[in-house]
């Protein structure tokens, strides 16, 4: 989880005009910047996480998430960590092989990977995954891939998502106060 706490002095010319206003009104200019600031970075972030993992970019999409709190102005971005929401072995290119098992490719600069006694099949409700059989019964359960979570906070990741927010912040932000000021009346 990435949070930015931004320290209103930087902004003091602007915050003080718009303090005429109302506090509300700068809170409000203030959120949205920094709204528009954690969803820039969860764009970064879904990049660098297909580019270094082999999967598309709308399964990461779907596993991130912004959240603005009001209370202190904090703005978070992050991955949802729950066990339902590790991504499916079959969206990481699985094939079934003409032996017993399952290749699949993870990470883009690594290899394949193989799972034997896996196979590939389509449940009733049309979903199509990658399955292996409990051990002494004849129920299957689903194989799934890395967790998200463990992606954003790769090497490379984290550090590009954290760039991405100090180099938009302050202008961002800034502009969204001149934007509340024009709409405010104030020239």
């Amino acid at each position: 989880m990435l949070k930015i706490d931004i320290d209103t002095k930087q902004f003091a010319v602007l915050g003080s005009k718009l303090a005429r206003f109302g506090e509300q009104a700068r809170a409000k200019a203030i959120g949205r910047g920094l709204s528009k600031v954690m969803k820039q970075a969860q764009t970064q972030a879904k990049r660098e996480i297909t580019s270094e993992y082999n999967v598309r970019s709308g399964e990461v999409g779907k596993r991130l998430g912004v959240r603005l709190q009001a209370k202190g102005l904090q703005a978070v971005l992050f991955a949802k960590a729950r066990a339902r929401n590790r991504i499916p072995l079959m969206e990481f290119a699985a094939k079934a092989t003409k032996k017993n098992g399952v290749r699949f490719k993870v990470r883009k600069t690594a290899g394949r990977g193989q799972l034997r006694h896996a196979f590939i099949a389509t449940m009733k409700s049309g979903k199509t995954g990658v399955f292996m059989r409990v051990p002494g019964t004849r129920k299957i359960k689903q194989v799934v891939g890395v967790d998200i979570t463990h992606m954003f906070a790769g090497k490379r990741v984290r550090p590009a998502v954290m760039k991405s927010i100090n180099d938009n912040v302050a202008r961002v932000v800034t502009h969204e106060m001149e934007f509340e000021l024009r709409r405010l009346g104030f020239r």
